[in-house]
C-alpha cells in the first residue's frame, strides 16, 4: 500500500506500507546499524520516535523474544531502504512485518533513508508525520504543525 513520509521542511518520500495502516506523527531518529532493529522498537528511549534505518535492507534475520529491551514496542514507525520478509535465522519466531501488525506499529519501505538521513543528521528534533490514508501536503503540514 502506498505510504508517504512528511517532514516538517515540507520535504516528502513515498514508499510501502508494511506495518499497520494508518497515520502517525513523531520525531525522526536514524540508526546506522546493520542490525538491532528489534532492540531499537522496544528501546523505551524511542518512545514516540519514528526510527530511519541507515542500512539498506532490513528485516532478514526476523525477531524473537529474547531481542527485546522492553515488553513493548515504544517507537512509531520504522522507515527502511529495503524490507526482507523472508528471514532466515534460527532464532526467528516471526518476521518483522508480522511483529510491527502484532505491536500496532508502522513500517514504510521503498524509502531511500539515507537522504533522510543527511537531511537530518544535524538538525535537532526533526518531526515528521506517516500516513497511508491521506496525501495531501497541505493537510499532511498542518497535522505535523498541531502536533
Amino acid at each position: 500500500m502506498k505510504t508517504i513520509l512528511y517532514l516538517e521542511d515540507g520535504s516528502y518520500y513515498y514508499g510501502e506500507n508494511f506495518g499497520i495502516e494508518g497515520e502517525i506523527g513523531g520525531e525522526l531518529t536514524f540508526i546506522t546499524s546493520m542490525t538491532g532493529y528489534q532492540e531499537e522498537l522496544t528501546n523505551p528511549e524511542n518512545k514516540n520516535k519514528i526510527i530511519i534505518m541507515a542500512y539498506p535492507e532490513i528485516g532478514s534475520y526476523g525477531v524473537n523474544s529474547e531481542d527485546v529491551l522492553s515488553d513493548k514496542v515504544h517507537a512509531n514507525a520504522i522507515v527502511v531502504r529495503k524490507y526482507n520478509a523472508l528471514y532466515s535465522n534460527h532464532r526467528a519466531e516471526k518476521s518483522l512485518g508480522d511483529y510491527l501488525i502484532d505491536n500496532n506499529t508502522y513500517g514504510v519501505t521503498g524509502i531511500d533513508t539515507r537522504a533522510i538521513i543527511s537531511k537530518i543528521r544535524d538538525k535537532k528534533n526533526v518531526k515528521g508525520i506517516i500516513s497511508n490514508v491521506d496525501f495531501n501536503l497541505d493537510s499532511l503540514n498542518s497535522k505535523l504543525r498541531k502536533k
